[in-house]
């Protein structure tokens, strides 16, 4: 998925390098408070990634623009809705695959990182680290397939997996090197941290402890 310079969104096929041959659809007059106010970030739901060519359901795309408003875009009928409207630049957004209408918000500068209901437009939750990572911005959020865990990002390059049931911290790894990337494998087994310099560390999900390390190649 792309965000043009004219404000359209271009939705692509992964397994093609460029929009060229890749280019599925392109959504364009995009509906935001303003035309200066450009949407900077968009999501998709699971089953929307899934299911886009055929248009089942009523699957959702959220779109944030630069001062932090956030909306959806049913795929079924294009129709669009506000679901929150703040003031604060949003950072990253994730939908949680096991809940239907959860998307997970975090904000620029704040700390904030809140579980909201796309349907009720209401804040469901709030995930909140305490010590030095309180105020630390999330940059990235990924949520597990079929379990409702998160893992978060911050700043600070700390990493945290989340229980979304009980809001809880169940696991910390703590920063210092640079996080480029935070994926669940797809059997949900475990989780892959990928560090600027030192590569990919496999944590089984279980026991929290590593599996294997995948150092990057020399350059």
């Amino acid at each position: 998925m792309n965000l043009g310079k004219s404000g359209s969104i271009d939705i692509l096929n992964d397994r093609h390098q460029t929009p060229a041959t890749g280019l599925i659809a392109t959504i364009s007059n995009i509906q935001s408070r303003s035309r200066r106010c450009p949407v900077v970030f968009a999501c998709f739901d699971f089953e929307a990634a899934v299911d886009f060519r055929n248009h089942r359901k009523s699957n959702l795309l959220a779109l944030i623009d630069a001062k932090g408003e956030i909306y959806c875009m049913s795929m079924a009928n294009k129709e669009y809705f506000s679901v929150r409207l703040t003031q604060q630049p949003v950072s990253c957004a994730c939908f949680v695959p096991t809940s239907k209408h959860c998307l997970i918000v975090a904000y620029e500068n704040t700390g904030t990182v809140v579980v909201l209901n796309t349907k009720t437009k209401s804040v469901m939750s709030n995930l909140q680290l305490h010590g030095k990572s309180r105020k630390s911005t999330v940059r990235l959020v990924r949520c597990h397939p079929t379990l409702a865990m998160a893992v978060m990002v911050d700043d600070l390059a700390t990493v945290t997996l989340w229980n979304l049931q009980r809001n809880r911290c169940l696991h910390r790894l703590e920063g210092g090197e640079p996080v480029v990337d935070a994926q669940f494998a797809l059997d949900g087994e475990a989780l892959a941290v990928t560090r600027l310099v030192s590569g990919c560390i496999v944590y089984s999900l279980k026991d929290r402890r590593p599996l294997l390390q995948l150092t990057l190649p020399d350059s």
